[in-house]
């Protein structure tokens, strides 16, 4: 069986030096997320959709909102 390959991108800006932490961590956090989809026998689809909507709950102020999105795909939270 073959291994999957995850790709995170993140974006096309240049990084403040104050925040190439954060965002290094951001991208581990995306990595590991989607790993552990994979890992337990979701499809790409599944990891994707779950990441972006877990990162939708962080990043804005309407997380309830978000995870309700991430409630309805039938993806356990991540």
């Amino acid at each position: 069986m073959s291994q999957p390959s995850i790709i995170v991108h993140r974006g096309a800006r240049t990084i403040p030096l104050d925040d190439i932490d954060a965002n290094q961590s951001g991208c581990l956090a995306a990595i590991e997320a989607r790993w552990m989809i994979l890992r337990y026998g979701g499809n790409a689809k599944d990891a994707a959709i779950a990441t972006y909507f877990g990162f939708q709950a962080l990043v804005e102020p309407a997380t309830v909102q978000a995870e309700e999105q991430l409630e309805s795909t039938g993806l356990p939270p991540i």
